[in-house]
């Protein structure tokens, strides 16, 4: 398994991505936010893992974690043939 950079060339994508719900006390208190996830996708672009390396709490890890499940990806490729991989993923929340 290799590390990519999410979104590059021949790192994994979103092949649909969800959007992550704003959590309302957060977003009743003002608060934005980042997350830092690190993805593990398969060969196939089946999301196999998901950590949260840097929560920003409030509710944001969790609608984070939330939303990348539900999404779909691409997997990454090496000399044109997917592998699996894994690859940061920020997420970020703003007003």
């Amino acid at each position: 398994m290799r590390f990519r950079t999410f979104g590059s060339e021949n790192g994994p994508r979103f092949a649909k991505q969800v959007r992550p719900r704003y959590p309302r006390v957060a977003r009743r208190l003002g608060k934005e936010g980042t997350v830092l996830l690190r993805l593990t996708i398969d060969a196939h672009g089946r999301l196999i893992d998901v950590e949260v390396l840097a929560g920003a709490g409030s509710g944001f890890d969790e609608e984070a974690v939330l939303a990348v499940k539900e999404s779909t990806f691409i997997p990454a490729r090496v000399n044109g043939r997917p592998m699996t991989s894994r690859a940061v993923l920020p997420v970020r929340f703003v007003l």
